[in-house]
């Protein structure tokens, strides 16, 4: 038989198989607070591909055989996921799994072409220990911001994760710590290092600058907080600048990007 009509029965079991794993995903994008983006992320994938379907439909389908290697790699992974009921394993191997099927299927030229897409799937799987990390990257911010603040001539009374100003209480929750907005830069910055052109290690420092830039601008953005509740009050800095700041920074913070790599003498457009 052909191998292009296995591929609809093949896609079929993989379906079955993976439909604990996609309730899970589901779930978590819709309740985990650093995961919202997840419904974006295969949409996203989906454009890419569609977005080079004319170079992909000239391209001469010759089977790779690694393609059945990796696959095999992925089921592995899978396989460990289930056991030790570890659903994030599940998840990212989804990954070598669709590698390896693109490699036996349609070949390696193919595979290099929808390479990133198919890597891109890594921001729809929740990671294990996000919230540790959260834990920490709030009492940063919160010791960051205290500090910041008090330099600029803030009376405040900072205690943990609680900052009192003016009788105004400042709580760095998890939505405060900086993660969601690390994660969020992050895939933007991996879209945007996929479209400018630039040397390997010129696109791998713009990736690497989101980090600190993120969270560099969620610190400032706690530290603006603390000094209009002490300047103009808590309504001000509870109200309007809570809700608007997180999208104003967040531009910042991609202009930043855009910045450096203009530095870099990477082509943007």
């Amino acid at each position: 038989m052909n191998f292009r009509y296995k591929i609809p029965g093949l896609s079929i079991i993989l379906l079955l198989l993976y439909f604990q794993t996609f309730t899970w995903l589901l779930d978590s994008w819709r309740n985990d607070p650093f995961y919202s983006h997840g419904f974006l992320v295969p949409v996203i994938s989906l454009l890419i591909i569609l977005s080079r379907r004319d170079e992909l439909k000239i391209i001469k389908h010759e089977r790779d055989p690694v393609g059945i290697y990796v696959f095999a790699f992925g089921l592995i992974l899978y396989a460990a996921g289930f056991l030790w009921k570890a659903l994030f394993l599940s998840g990212i191997s989804l990954i070598p799994l669709l590698i390896g099927f693109c490699l036996h299927f349609y070949g390696r030229e193919f595979m290099n072409k929808i390479l990133f897409p198919v890597c891109f799937l890594i921001f729809m799987v929740p990671l294990p220990g996000l919230y540790t990390a959260s834990f920490y990257l709030q009492h940063f911010t919160a010791s960051s911001a205290a500090f910041i603040s008090q330099a600029l001539g803030a009376n405040l009374h900072a205690n943990g994760l609680e900052i009192y100003v003016n009788e105004c209480a400042i709580s760095i929750g998890i939505p405060c710590s900086g993660l969601r907005s690390i994660i969020s830069l992050l895939m933007v910055a991996c879209i945007f290092v996929y479209i400018i052109k630039g040397s390997v290690q010129r696109k791998a420092a713009v990736l690497f600058m989101s980090l600190p830039v993120a969270i560099i601008s969620n610190t400032l953005r706690v530290t603006s907080a603390i000094l209009i509740a002490n300047y103009f009050g808590c309504e001000a800095a509870t109200t309007f600048f809570h809700d608007f700041s997180s999208i104003f920074l967040f531009i910042i913070s991609i202009i930043i990007l855009i910045i450096f790599a203009k530095i870099l003498k990477c082509s943007i457009f």
